[in-house]
């Protein structure tokens, strides 16, 4: 992936899977997709500073405005490592409805002493982490089966989400998406 708005939505949606992660008091293990792409993020903005001559680097890595996301400079995200954090996301995308009673007594007693209110701070992160998802799933396009799948079921729920609050613009948006996706599900398995 190079596309710089999915590349911000990318990074948005890393802060918001640390920080519901870290609510349940879970640790990044060393095999975690997320942590791979902030680890080598980060050992390439330091390159690019170094070897700012280089015409090969540069062209794979550029800014990202600070209030968009991490400010440091961003790479290209290979396929099939936004693949697997893809379906990292899927596996925390399906506990969403229980991440809010499930944080960590430790971490609850942190968030109570400094916020008035614990569920709006929750709800925030869960916000954030739905729509940077859906950005992606929306605008990334993939021949990648398990991906395919994934962007399928999560764009229903929240089709589903949508059609509830009678947002019918960004119901057709979804339904469109959903029948691409099937399509192109279907030139995959053939």
């Amino acid at each position: 992936m190079k596309d710089k708005e999915n590349i911000k939505n990318i990074n948005k949606l890393s802060v918001s899977y640390i920080m519901l992660m870290g609510l349940n008091g879970q640790i990044l293990e060393k095999n975690n997709p997320f942590l791979t792409y902030l680890m080598f993020n980060m050992l390439m903005s330091g390159y690019d500073e170094k070897f700012n001559g280089n015409d090969e680097l540069n062209r794979i890595v550029y800014l990202v405005d600070v209030e968009d996301g991490i400010e440091k400079k961003i790479n290209i995200i290979p396929n099939e490592l936004l693949h697997l954090m893809i379906e990292e996301t899927y596996i925390m995308y399906k506990k969403l409805d229980e991440l809010s009673t499930l944080v960590d007594p430790q971490i609850n007693e942190q968030i109570i002493s400094y916020l008035d209110d614990k569920e709006e701070f929750i709800n925030e992160i869960i916000t954030n982490f739905k729509r940077s998802l859906v950005f992606i799933l929306l605008n990334f396009k993939s021949m990648n089966k398990s991906y395919n799948n994934i962007k399928i079921d999560i764009l229903s729920n929240e089709l589903k989400e949508v059609i509830k609050i009678e947002d019918y613009d960004n119901a057709i948006i979804y339904r469109d998406k959903i029948n691409e996706t099937k399509e192109r599900l279907k030139k995959i398995t053939e």
